[in-house]
């Protein structure tokens, strides 16, 4: 049995943030639906909301590691969950980050997001957790804020930027604790190309 969580945005149409894995499945339904609601499927066609009014921030990624789901969102709202149903909020054991991303490998969660309110033009920041309740922030290279990130060929690998130079900024980790960076310029017919979102398959990674 699987389980995919999507977390949806308040608009006047569902707007998906981030899943577990990937998938293109979207509600055409027009309706008003808070941030903080999850909704679940098993098969990835039918969905149904599944916990809502979870503390009242927008929640913006979700990881597992089999036996805890985990979510995530803005002003350090961090949830946990067994079943998706019922969510426990592990946010007042957090400094106040926007976190973006999280993923689970290696024994841990990794997540990636910003320390102030305005997502990727402000710092950014790492946070690592064996039990998704107590984190620890991890010392990085002077980015922006960092977005998506991925586990693949034995590193983590995570996009971030770099608002005073114009471009994208990577970083990598072994082991999600030390970090390294090296700026990105990807630019076509002359303007820059901002990645918004990275995955590994079939031996190479794709953004």
């Amino acid at each position: 049995i699987c389980i995919i969580i999507f977390f949806f945005k308040q608009k006047t149409a569902y707007e998906i943030y981030q899943c577990d894995w990937s998938s293109d499945v979207c509600s055409s339904d027009l309706t008003v639906v808070p941030q903080d609601t999850v909704f679940t499927s098993y098969d990835g066609i039918a969905w149904n909301i599944q916990a809502a009014d979870l503390g009242g921030q927008p929640l913006n990624a979700v990881g597992a590691n089999g036996s805890q789901l985990l979510a995530a969102g803005m002003n350090g709202a961090i949830l946990t969950s067994s079943d998706a149903a019922t969510w426990t909020s592990q946010t007042s054991t957090q400094t106040v980050h926007n976190i973006n991303a999280v993923i689970w490998t290696d024994g841990q969660f990794v997540a990636t997001g910003s320390l102030g309110s305005l997502g990727l033009s402000d710092n950014g920041s790492i946070l690592t957790s064996r039990d998704g309740v107590t984190w620890t922030t991890q010392n990085i290279p002077d980015v922006g804020g960092i977005g998506p990130l991925t586990w693949g060929d034995g590193q983590f690998v995570a996009l971030g930027s770099n608002v005073a130079a114009d471009n994208q900024v990577i970083l990598t980790s072994a082991d999600g604790v030390t970090w390294d960076s090296q700026a990105l310029d990807l630019r076509v017919d002359g303007s820059l190309s901002l990645l918004r979102s990275i995955a590994w398959g079939a031996g190479l990674y794709v953004a």
